[in-house]
């Protein structure tokens, strides 16, 4: 969780490839944590890479998001 909180900061300072390897530290550690994908997701999306972001959200919403299956629904399968 801590990396994923490191993640979450860089990605609020737009630090977006920082924030994806942090994130992709947390997957790395706890391959189940879907909050780790949707973040990677967003850091992602900010970067203009949406096919990436979507396997991310897609990979989020078989974990269990309720978020990222919204988001992926609205989004991704356009």
């Amino acid at each position: 969780m801590a990396y994923n909180n490191i993640g979450y900061q860089y990605f609020k300072e737009k630090e977006y490839d920082l924030a994806i390897m942090y994130y992709t530290m947390a997957i790395t550690i706890y391959p189940q944590y879907s909050n780790a994908y949707r973040g990677r997701a967003d850091a992602k999306n900010a970067q203009g890479k949406t096919n990436e972001a979507c396997e991310d959200i897609k990979k989020a919403k078989e974990l269990g998001s309720i978020k990222a299956a919204k988001y992926y629904d609205e989004y991704c399968l356009k």
